[in-house]
């Protein structure tokens, strides 16, 4: 996998074409964020691979899949490849760990718990039966 934020990372599209009249070539993009764009490629030893490495930060700076489509100029004609997806991780530097959790103790607090537990039951949105391990456990609706 690679990673929001990777610089030096090679990413090779095979395009299943002869790519050795080719004069232009690069790798169009579409974020997880909805933005486009793309990137001036490089054409492999293979004559049938274009290849970009990223540069920058800002190369890699969105987490999610993206869709990468290939786009070569050859003589007598001009196209795009396949659409493939691209998933960037979060690197683990990046990981929010959830803040702690505060509860209300008062006498007032405790009850607020206990009605909003009460209304998210009477609502379904409380799991009423659950199998862990080939144990099955049920809890009565109120």
């Amino acid at each position: 996998m690679i990673f929001k934020g990777d610089i030096g990372t090679k990413i090779i599209l095979n395009t299943g074409s002869d790519l050795s009249t080719g004069t232009v070539f690069k790798i169009y993009y579409h974020k997880p964020d909805g933005t486009t764009g793309s990137w001036t490629a490089q054409k492999e030893s293979d004559n049938l691979s274009i290849s970009y490495t990223t540069l920058t930060l800002n190369d890699l700076n969105v987490v999610g899949t993206w869709v990468l489509q290939s786009y070569v100029e050859i003589s007598g004609w001009k196209g795009f490849g396949v659409s493939v997806n691209l998933i960037v991780g979060t690197p683990v530097t990046e990981i929010v760990t959830p803040a702690e959790t505060t509860y209300d103790t008062s006498l007032q607090g405790m009850l607020n718990a206990v009605d909003q537990a009460i209304a998210a039951i009477l609502a379904g949105g409380a799991v009423q039966s659950y199998s862990i391990g080939g144990r099955n456990i049920q809890k009565m609706s109120l």
